[in-house]
């Protein structure tokens, strides 16, 4: 207690320290007292589980102590610490600059904004047929839920822990202050969490416990748990020590103990990497701190359930009569089953704070891992940079001495050459050096640009292999690359995609189970009435009511519309493919091979098309194109309104397309009429034309006769198609006189 009345120690009157002595000493007979007082917790059987959690927590800080101190290598690596404390000191002995050239960086931050930029979408879906009205709301608040609580951010922090370490988390709890939101989401870093090493599983329920230590300010602590504020003041840290202490005890005095690294050289390497990093080791603590524990552990209990067509999967009660009754009258059947038990403890150093049975009816941890990767032998997660870190350092240390060797020189030189060598070291550093020697003995200046030129080439190895180890390669980063084709550019990401996928798929394996944790507590804790606004595709706020109060006259009773605690429901996340080259080059496809089609048939497949686009709006897209063809939307028709609506649309398209062709037949009709109105013309001016020709053989046929009959009248005739503008010497031919037969001479008598 002596920092409570650390402002009598100032001055040195001996009364005063002796009254502030005996102060002292009364507070610390009353935490005692307080401390034996009788509580629950102090004895059996809190007592064996506390010790028993405990022994777990030590367990596995010396399991993972070593593999968590990779980690954290890991991530200085990301954050450009990349020399260890005995290098830094013999380049400066040299002179030499310590270059840091990430591309581990890089890497990791191109796979962060792939993420960022892939969309996932999820829906909430009925678990039965009765669950079909409710889906849709639900998936709107939890929509609500996720933006008010930045859960796209904060999963996106642990998935960026992943990928530099190889395990992010995801935190979920409930708030009750009434100012903040009632379903809590957040981002937990990796350093003040433990979990079960031996679990395997892909869904973590083979886990049987998972720990999580954090610092709190004391007077926050004895407002969380005022009935033990004895134990929460023994316990804390204060602002007069010096603040030594970190969650795996890498910075502490016993961190050798603490971690359960050993005394070994190379443990203590690894050490010396990180607490060369922590800027904040030894810093004075302005604050009264205590340690808090928080343990989530399953049991085992065995219970009683009910099999056959109804309370299937019910615990069984048998002071319920109805369950009593379909068991004697072998409707159901009552089966043993041995189930796992969520529960919590919280304690300090000195003791037990809060232990029970889980509040949340979803009976899962409400931590949620990410993993990046994991290590075949016992599970240890890795991320990107791990694979990265050896090729990362040799190439930092050759970039180094390639620009040392480069912007030094080396003399050889007889004894006596110069005057002052100190002086002539420090002209022959200089670029424009100009220094004189004593002439007789010889003077060499030696530079190896052959050895800064080896450094650079396996540079470029070194970089070749963080390429193949991350996937990551410079045709996915736009870089300048060695393929100079099209086809060799693409193979180069199709190989980087792949090596990429399994982080990914980890992402959304973690966005489903966090997802199915949020829908659950929204479906235990959103009980009161509300009104929640949420923001559309379109940037339209749209308001969605749940839990609305309704009396119902006939029932004389109340009923709640849109009531999201009475039935259950599903959180999916839909099949996508985070790889967006290969989601664009199926649209691309799709598109060429519709623009193949007749215009009538590609419109009937148009919407598949935009489905695998990435389109902003897309739901509208869809939306006015299958309004447009009558297409029914997929998810539409597994609802009874949908399938009303959609037969409601098939009618008015039959309609439509009636009218339609109506108009189409009445356009035909008339095209016929005028056709025949247009033939019967024609064969009117055809007939018309054979007449005029007839006529006009007529009466040149008559002009013919009259020439023949009346050889004089041919010259006036020339002389008026002269005056008429005829042209001169065209004339006609004119038909030859008819030959009269000779008449026969009288023969002579």
């Amino acid at each position: 207690m002596a920092a409570a009345f650390g402002n009598f120690q100032a001055r040195k009157d001996p009364e005063i320290e002796a009254v502030v002595a005996r102060l002292e000493a009364e507070e610390d007979e009353r935490e005692e007292a307080a401390a034996r007082s009788e509580h629950p917790y102090d004895d059996e059987p809190y007592t064996t589980l506390l010790a028993r959690l405990r022994a777990w927590l030590a367990e596995e800080k010396d399991r993972q102590a070593h593999n968590r101190l990779q980690m954290a290598i890991d991530h200085d690596f990301y954050d450009h610490l990349q020399w260890t404390e005995d290098d830094l000191a013999t380049l400066a002995d040299r002179g030499q600059a310590p270059l840091v050239f990430n591309r581990a960086s890089l890497a990791i931050n191109w796979l962060f904004g792939t993420a960022m930029r892939t969309k996932t979408d999820w829906a909430v879906k009925p678990r039965e047929r009765d669950d079909e009205p409710m889906a849709p709301t639900k998936t709107k608040v939890m929509k609500f839920v996720s933006d008010v609580n930045y859960a796209v951010n904060c999963r996106l922090l642990a998935f960026k822990d992943a990928l530099k370490g190889g395990l992010g988390w995801i935190d979920h709890g409930v708030e009750l202050d009434p100012t903040r939101e009632r379903v809590r989401l957040d981002y937990e870093s990796w350093r003040n969490v433990w979990y079960d090493s031996r679990g395997r599983r892909i869904d973590y329920s083979d886990w049987r416990y998972v720990f999580r230590e954090k610092y709190v300010d004391e007077d926050w602590a004895l407002a969380m748990y005022p009935e033990r504020a004895a134990l929460i003041r023994a316990s804390t840290i204060s602002s007069d020590e010096p603040d030594t202490t970190d969650p795996d005890g890498w910075n502490s005095e016993d961190g050798e103990l603490a971690t359960g690294l050993g005394g070994s050289a190379d443990n203590a390497f690894l050490r010396s990497r990180v607490t060369v990093a922590n800027a904040w080791g030894a810093t004075q603590v302005q604050r009264n701190r205590v340690r808090l524990t928080e343990a989530w552990y399953r049991v085992p209990k065995r219970r009683l359930r009910l099999w056959g067509p109804i309370f299937d999967g019910r615990e069984y009660d048998p002071a319920d009569e109805t369950m009593r009754k379909a068991v004697e009258q072998k409707v159901c059947s009552v089966v043993g089953n041995v189930e796992s038990e969520v529960r919590y403890a919280i304690w300090c150093a000195k003791g037990l704070l809060a232990e029970g049975p889980s509040p949340y009816k979803h009976n899962r941890f409400p931590l949620v891992p990410i993993f990046c990767y994991r290590r075949d032998r016992d599970g240890a997660p890795y991320g990107v940079i791990r694979g990265m870190r050896d090729a990362q350092e040799d190439y930092n240390k050759r970039a180094s001495k390639a620009l040392h060797i480069l912007s030094t020189r080396g003399i050889l030189f007889e004894e006596g050459a110069f005057v002052d060598e100190d002086e002539a070291r420090e002209e022959f550093a200089r670029p424009d050096f100009f220094l004189g020697y004593v002439r007789g003995y010889k003077v060499e200046v030696k530079t190896d640009i052959a050895m800064a030129q080896g450094h650079l080439d396996l540079m470029d190895r070194d970089a070749l292999h963080m390429e193949a180890s991350s996937g990551v390669t410079n045709e996915l980063v736009a870089m300048q690359t060695q393929a100079v084709s099209g086809r060799a550019i693409e193979k180069r990401q199709q190989q980087g995609q792949l090596t990429t996928t399994e982080p990914f798929e980890n992402y959304r394996l973690a966005i489903q189970f966090s997802g199915e944790i949020t829908l659950s507590m929204i479906e235990q804790y959103y009980t009161e009435h509300r009104i929640v606004r949420i923001t559309g595709a379109q940037g339209r706020d749209e308001f969605v009511e749940i839990n609305q109060p309704q009396f119902d006259a006939a029932a004389n009773d109340w009923r709640f519309l849109n009531d999201i605690t009475e039935r259950q429901a599903d959180f999916i996340v839909s099949e996508q493919d985070f790889r967006e080259s290969v989601r664009q080059a199926q649209f691309d496809t799709t598109m060429e091979f519709l623009a193949r089609l007749p215009a009538e048939v590609a419109l009937k497949f148009l919407d598949l098309a935009i489905e695998l686009s990435d389109l902003d709006n897309k739901d509208e897209w869809l939306k006015r194109i299958r309004g447009m063809t009558g297409i029914p939307d997929p998810e539409e028709m597994k609802t009874p309104e949908g399938k009303a609506a959609a037969e409601e649309r098939a009618q008015k398209a039959a309609m439509m397309e009636q009218i339609e062709l109506r108009g189409i037949l009445a356009e035909l009709a008339g095209a016929e009429a005028k056709a025949q109105q247009l033939v019967a013309a024609g064969r009117r001016a055809e007939t018309q034309a054979i007449l005029d020709r007839i006529n006009a053989i007529k009466t040149a046929l008559e002009a013919g006769v009259t020439v023949v009959t009346v050889p004089g009248v041919t010259p006036a005739a020339d002389v008026l198609l002269d005056g008429a503008g005829f042209p001169q010497g065209i004339n006609p031919p004119l038909p030859a006189a008819p030959v009269q037969p000779a008449m026969p001479q009288p023969m002579a008598a």
